[in-house]
């Protein structure tokens, strides 16, 4: 269930053979804890810079290129951003990945974060770029602590499994809280899984939960399902079939692409199905509707549904 990603995919992956470690100012943690929770879902602030950015790469024209390169050679890492976007997509001209590469590491010798995260992602992909996560790992931490939230996730991430550096649970808990900080979904849920298995961090089911609830809240679909895992089994919130079936509902219409999540959603909700009464399927489908409004998932429960309809399941009739 924890904690880096592949990273390719973003998606939770194990890290095994943990070593617990405890750390100080658990006063502070706390309170950091309860800020991050106070965050509600506002989106990461670098992520309306990033749109800004591609949205202007995506407007460009033939004739905007040579005034672009001229500001680039001059040091503009902005109009060296903008060209290397316009060359990695393929935007007005063919797809150049040398290019595009060429004009990024102009903008990240300047230091702009942006484009030392993307350089890191080249290398921790090894995507046109050679794969070594040890480059990746400092290109990430330029950029991290620059502030920027999704280079700070990574590194944690790298941290957590040992990859390109060495495995440390505690720097793993420092980054994923900077990140969590400004509100990053993945971090948070990556915290989450920090506070699930005590790693870096005394164990604590309930702080757990109530992360995971909070990068659901953000959008991050694969959080419904530990939700419901956690529903389920008692941890760290009452044990209720209820709630569990509700977050197991919502995960279930994952929009984002994730269908590993939604199979295995959809799988619980039909071994949880014959185990409640009609009166607990109700008030859990009327649950993932409220529940609903506040993730951005459609859902409408009964006839004349919205555009999607949960409805409840037919249990079988006996002979």
């Amino acid at each position: 269930m924890v904690l880096s990603s592949h990273a390719d995919s973003g998606r939770p992956a194990i890290v095994a053979h943990a070593v617990v470690t405890t750390r100080p100012f658990a006063g502070a943690r706390s309170l950091l804890i309860a800020l991050v929770l106070a965050c509600g879902s506002a989106p990461v602030a670098a992520d309306h810079v990033d749109q800004a950015l591609l949205e202007r790469a995506g407007q460009l024209t033939l004739r905007d290129l040579p005034a672009l390169e001229q500001r680039a050679s001059r040091g503009d890492a902005e109009a060296a951003i903008l060209l290397g976007e316009v060359h990695h997509h393929g935007r007005i001209v063919a797809r150049d990945d040398a290019a595009a590469t060429a004009w990024f590491t102009r903008a990240a010798e300047t230091g702009v974060p942006l484009a030392q995260y993307w350089l890191a992602r080249k290398h921790d992909l090894g995507d046109a770029l050679s794969r070594d996560q040890a480059i990746a790992a400092d290109l990430y931490r330029r950029a991290a602590e620059q502030g920027y939230a999704y280079a700070q996730n990574r590194l944690g991430e790298l941290y957590a499994r040992g990859l390109g550096v060495d495995q440390d649970f505690g720097e793993a808990l420092r980054w994923f809280e900077r990140a969590a900080m400004q509100r990053h979904p993945e971090a948070v849920s990556n915290l989450a899984a920090m506070h699930y298995h005590g790693r870096g961090v005394d164990r604590d089911y309930s702080q757990a939960f109530e992360l995971f609830r909070t990068a659901a809240l953000q959008g991050n679909e694969a959080a419904l399902l530990i939700l419901g895992n956690m529903a389920l089994h008692g941890l760290g919130t009452e044990r209720s079939l209820v709630h569990a079936y509700k977050f197991y509902a919502l995960a279930s219409l994952a929009h984002s692409g994730d269908e590993r999540t939604a199979e295995l959603a959809e799988s619980m909700m039909d071994r949880l199905g014959p185990h409640m009464s009609d009166v607990q399927m109700d008030k859990a489908l009327s649950a993932a509707e409220l529940w609903s409004h506040d993730i951005g998932i459609p859902v409408a429960v009964g006839p004349n549904s919205g555009l999607i309809l949960l409805e409840r399941p037919r249990k079988p009739q006996e002979n």
